[in-house]
This record gives C-alpha cells, sequence and structure tokens, in this order.
C-alpha cells in the first residue's frame, strides 16, 4: 500500500478476520484469540457505541454535548473499560484508583477539548463516513507492502497474533508483544509506546541505508 511514498508504518489496534481456517497458534497466542465465545461476548459488549456512531452520529453527539456532565460520563466510560478489560467490575470503573494509569488531569484534558471546541458531534461523524462505505472495504482489502510495525497491548480490545496480521502487513518489522496497557497505550504507556516506535524506525532507516 502506496510503497512510492511511505518509508513504514505502525499499528497499535489490530482487526481483521477473526479465525482463518487450517491455523494452529502458539501458547502465547492463544490469548489474543481464545476462549473464543468470551472474547465474541466481549467485543459485542464494547462496540456498541461503534454502531451508534456509526449510524446516528449527530443523534448521539447533540445529547452528550449538552453538558460536560453527559460528556464525561460518555468518554470516562471508555476509558475505564479500554484500559483494563476488568474495570467495569470496580465500583468507580478503576478510575479513581491509584494505579490507574492515566492522570485525572490528563482525563479532563481530553473531556475540556471536545466540551471548549464543540467538537465530539464532529469526531463520531467519522465513524458514519468511513464504516461501511464501499471506498473503505476497497481500501481494507489492499495488501500493505510497506514496512510494517505492530504492538499488541494486553488490554487491547482486539489484538491479532503476527501470523494474521501477515496476510494484511506483508512486510512486518517489528512485532511487540507489550507487558502492559491497553486501547489508550500512548497515554496510559507513552515510554513503551515511544520505545517501540523509535525501534521500529531504526530498524527502518537502518535497512534503507543498506539498500
Amino acid at each position: 500500500m502506496f510503497t512510492s511514498t511511505t518509508l513504514g508504518a505502525n499499528f497499535k489496534m489490530m482487526m481483521g478476520a477473526l479465525l482463518p481456517s487450517g491455523l494452529l497458534f502458539s501458547t502465547k497466542d492463544q490469548a489474543k484469540i481464545y476462549p473464543l465465545l468470551g472474547r465474541l461476548g466481549m467485543f459485542a459488549r464494547e462496540t456498541g457505541y461503534l454502531h451508534i456512531q456509526a449510524t446516528k452520529p449527530d443523534t448521539v453527539g447533540t445529547a452528550v454535548n449538552q453538558n460536560p456532565l453527559s460528556l464525561a460520563v460518555y468518554l470516562l466510560e471508555k476509558f475505564s473499560t479500554w484500559t483494563h478489560l476488568d474495570n467495569p467490575h470496580l465500583p468507580d470503573g478503576g478510575l479513581l484508583q491509584p494505579d490507574f494509569p492515566i492522570s485525572l488531569d490528563s482525563l479532563l484534558d481530553n473531556i475540556c477539548i471536545y466540551w471548549f471546541t464543540g467538537t465530539i458531534t464532529t469526531s463520531m461523524r467519522y465513524y458514519a463516513e468511513n464504516f461501511g462505505s464501499l471506498l473503505t472495504r476497497n481500501v481494507e482489502n489492499i495488501p500493505c507492502r510497506v514496512p510494517a510495525g505492530l504492538a499488541a497491548f494486553p488490554q487491547e480490545l482486539a489484538t491479532q497474533p503476527k501470523s494474521l496480521a501477515a496476510h494484511k502487513f506483508y512486510d512486518i518489522v517489528t512485532y511487540s508483544d507489550m507487558p502492559r496497557g491497553g486501547h489508550f497505550a500512548a497515554m496510559e504507556e507513552p515510554h513503551l509506546l515511544a520505545q517501540d516506535i523509535l525501534s521500529f524506525i531504526t530498524i527502518v532507516e537502518n535497512r534503507n541505508q543498506k539498500h
């Protein structure tokens, strides 16, 4: 994909076909897929936002943009669940726990950006404009041939073993199984993510110099 203009690409959330037939996985990779029923149930539970934003973005956007509390509730629920999948079982969703990986100031900063700019609705339109469109499906079917760096964070909603990701990314330079972190890796574990990206860049640049 775009090999003439792109030196490389780095990804941390990998989604695709769930289980192509005839594949066996290592013990380490099995945790990314199994238990299958549990994974499917979790994915269905945590993607309700995606369906409503992809079909009715202006409706839900207008509703949550009525006051800061509505906006905060909508956003903080995502921060709670997507940093650790067990957080919904805690009374405070883990948000007030001393070991929560994102500071309260950073959470409030995120809410304020949307509130003071009034852009939560336009951010939701991204889903309606991209999901399910013929153009998007066509792009998704194009193999990515540029050097790719993939990072699998254990609390991410969806990750794939390297063997599955290789069906889309033909030149995987780095594939990192991270020790901790979830969907908001850049906020949760900025040093881990930055180190991984820099390592990827170094390898790609050195490889290009040899050519």
